[in-house]
């Protein structure tokens, strides 16, 4: 293998490594925030039942359990929600290195790859576009 090909090699391999993790907290990212919408629904209708069921008086006598419950339901949506937003930053920091990655490999680089085409490299530049466009929420 030539010095050229290595480079090739290993530029293409920082490329890929880089996109998986960016796509791999893309979707925990969605998962969280799935888990916190999920939560977000329960906790409106404990706090629902909650209000509905007890008046001012009964609230501290009777209703500390299901206030205790609708407490621990935002607690859990909000670390769901933080969560979420930890892996966006990181999906984020990962897209712009595989982008950045993606950039140091020329086209005439490209195409020594055995059946690479131009239309391959303008698909992967797409792609590129596309991962960086939803990792910064365009």
């Amino acid at each position: 293998m030539s010095n050229q090909e290595k480079n090739l090699r290993q530029k293409w391999d920082e490329f890929s490594r880089n996109l998986e993790l960016a796509l791999k907290y893309q979707k925990k990212s969605r998962n969280h925030l799935e888990a916190s919408l999920n939560v977000l629904n329960e906790y409106k209708q404990a706090m629902k039942k909650f209000t509905s069921t007890y008046s001012e008086e009964e609230v501290f006598k009777a209703g500390l359990a299901d206030l205790l419950l609708a407490y621990n339901l935002y607690e859990k949506m909000t670390s769901e929600r933080a969560k979420s937003l930890d892996f966006d930053r990181s999906s984020v920091t990962y897209a712009i290195r595989a982008y950045q990655s993606w950039n140091k490999i020329s086209l005439d680089e490209f195409l020594t790859i055995p059946g690479a085409t131009q239309a391959k490299y303008n698909e992967t530049e797409n792609v590129m576009n596309k991962v960086l466009s939803v990792a910064n929420n365009d």
